[in-house]
């Protein structure tokens, strides 16, 4: 089966010991069970610097086979994440996020570093935030310091944009250094504050704008009612990593 006019949910692997000693990944099951009969068996995960794994899905263990070479050929790290992003066609475009840039450093052949307006035509630096229960997100977040060593001058004025067509203002404040307005959103959808999600990617464009993506335990993103936000309506995108939760995975 095919995906088209299908809005698929991204969903987010925190890398563990574990996982790089094995050959294989699992789906989260809630996104598993909800595509199974449209995964095809052959699937290409694509890399923003143009490295390409073939990988064979099992439909029988909801499984991804064939991440051994990508593990050696990227360094990867425990403790930094795959972003994965239905491409619109039948695979995946794979965004990696460390802890403070999305291709970790390393002596592998495929890290690369560039400019930040050459990583905005690749896709950018996503970041995102735990949510605590002590602190839950309301209305204003900081970026971390990578992201602003990358944009020295922001717009002060700033659009938030999320997969159901909403659309907020917000602002950069520069003494603060902190984005403001994602309560307006809150009140949209009736909630006091964000503590139910577990995670929310954040996705700097140029132009004052980003994209708001909200994801549930299992690391899968919660669609809102609305009109969705089709892949390549988006583009330019920053993306970086803002951890605000330890998390020993290690362990």
């Amino acid at each position: 089966m095919e995906f088209a006019g299908v809005i698929v949910e991204k969903w987010v692997k925190i890398l563990t010991n574990a996982d790089m000693d094995s050959d294989e990944m699992r789906l989260p099951s809630k996104f598993f069970n909800k595509y199974v009969n449209r995964l095809r068996t052959n699937i290409l995960l694509k890399f923003r610097n143009g490295y390409e794994i073939p990988t064979v899905f099992n439909h029988e263990k909801g499984t991804f086979c064939g991440f051994s070479t990508m593990y050696d050929d990227f360094l990867f790290e425990v403790g930094q994440m795959l972003v994965f992003e239905f491409d619109g066609s039948c695979d995946f475009n794979v965004y990696v996020i460390d802890t403070y840039l999305t291709v970790p450093p390393g002596s592998s052949p495929y890290a690369e570093w560039a400019s930040s307006r050459c990583l905005c035509e690749r896709g950018g630096l996503k970041f995102v935030y735990f949510v605590k229960e002590e602190s839950p997100l309301y209305d204003e977040f900081e970026p971390p310091a990578s992201f602003k060593r990358a944009f020295r001058v922001l717009p002060g004025y700033q659009n938030f944009v999320f997969r159901n067509g909403k659309k907020i203002d917000g602002v950069y404040n520069h003494k603060s250094g902190k984005f403001k307005g994602q309560s307006k959103f809150c009140s949209i959808l009736g909630l006091e504050n964000f503590r139910q999600f577990n995670m929310v990617l954040f996705t700097y464009e140029e132009h004052g704008m980003s994209s708001v993506a909200f994801f549930d335990d299992n690391f899968v993103e919660v669609l809102f009612p609305g009109t969705p936000l089709s892949i390549g309506i988006v583009l330019s995108t920053f993306d970086f990593l803002l951890v605000s939760l330890y998390i020993d995975i290690r362990s």
